[in-house]
């Protein structure tokens, strides 16, 4: 059985009969994180089938590290659980194969990372105010730090909050998370980031993913069991 995000479908559950057989049809096709080509038949009753499958790119890159595999398995996890089943996601399928060409193709950096969970906040509707205090709309200063709260998803003014958990944003890392918000899709990776400024985001929006889904992310305990933090850039022993 396999579960597949699809542009025009959402997550596809289905099985593929003879897949552990059928190496003419289905050798390396359905290792995580492959982008395929599938011919499924989709039944009134009962799970969709598999009836052939391609393999179009495998990112083989990313498999020959514990960071790369750590990154693959990140991107994937998000794909899926932000992914339903018949629910069109064409701008998650988008983002997260823009992502895994990327990571596959430069290396894993959290610049990155970071940019994909941003996107893919929004493109789930769930993308962080960074310009206004969630609570009392009064307008945060242009070019300044400011607050921000996880779980009103935004910035808030000390008059607001006083006293609550909060993250501190510098002017550096909020400007670099407004222009990426705003970004065409086509330059999305490449916005260059001021020295400090993705830093904090590690740890911060892993933690607002998290607060959304309502559970932990698999695939960074898994980074943070295996992968030394000096080796995996921007996931650390006890933060994001």
């Amino acid at each position: 059985m396999v579960k597949l995000v699809t542009p025009d479908g959402g997550l596809v559950s289905a099985i593929v009969p003879g897949a552990r057989r059928s190496v003419k049809r289905f050798s390396n096709v359905f290792d995580i994180g492959n982008r395929i080509l599938v011919r499924v038949a989709v039944r009134k009753r009962g799970m969709a089938r598999v009836e052939a499958g391609k393999l179009l790119d495998g990112y083989w890159p990313l498999s020959q590290s514990a960071a790369g595999v750590a990154a693959l398995e990140h991107v994937v996890e998000l794909a899926r659980r932000f992914s339903a089943e018949d629910h069109a996601e064409p701008e998650i399928y988008r983002l997260s194969v823009a992502a895994l060409e990327d990571l596959a193709a430069h290396g894993v950096r959290p610049r990155v990372l970071r940019t994909f969970e941003l996107r893919l906040l929004g493109a789930a509707g769930l993308a962080p105010n960074l310009e206004h205090c969630v609570v009392c709309k009064k307008a945060a200063r242009e070019n300044a730090a400011a607050r921000y709260s996880v779980a009103r998803f935004g910035i808030v003014c000390s008059a607001c909050t006083p006293g609550r958990e909060l993250t501190e944003l510098s002017a550096a890392t909020r400007a670099w998370m407004r222009e990426t918000q705003s970004a065409p899709f086509g330059e999305l990776f490449t916005i260059p980031a001021p020295a400090g400024a993705v830093e904090p985001l590690a740890d911060l929006l892993p933690r607002q993913v998290e607060y959304h889904l309502g559970a932990p992310l698999k695939a960074l305990r898994y980074a943070r069991r295996l992968v030394k933090p000096d080796e995996y850039h921007g996931v650390k022993a006890d933060a994001g």
